[in-house]
């Protein structure tokens, strides 16, 4: 097996969090403290508000406040039956540079690409 890009390591370690709405509010905080662990100088540099108790709202303030850019992504996957999928949906297995697994895709995958550049 080769080795797996820190990017990889990174999102395979989002997608082993289950995300899922209806398991409660713990995987959520979860999830927000992988990401002060992972992203410290994100964490540094912008002003994070919570919205609501599972929204997070970064902002980077610029030279002036006119022309605002809007960067989104939600971290929250729909329920995912074991029994439907070759492996475990939240195992984050990395297999070829590629990372399996809930949210890979939609949409935890688009957030680590805003989180990294």
């Amino acid at each position: 097996m080769t080795a797996s890009s820190p990017i990889a390591e990174r999102l395979s370690r989002m997608i082993r969090i289950p995300t899922v709405a209806d398991r409660g509010p713990e995987p959520f905080e979860q999830f927000v403290a992988l990401l002060e662990e992972l992203y410290p100088k994100v964490h540094a540099s912008l002003e994070r508000e919570r919205i609501t108790e599972r929204g997070l709202l970064f902002r980077w303030r610029g030279a002036a406040e006119k022309d605002p850019v809007v960067l989104m992504a939600h971290y929250d996957v729909v329920p995912a039956n074991a029994d439907e999928w070759d492996e475990d949906p939240f195992g984050g297995r990395i297999d070829h540079g590629w990372v399996h697994g809930r949210g890979a895709l939609d949409d935890k995958g688009p957030l680590i690409v805003i989180l990294e550049a």
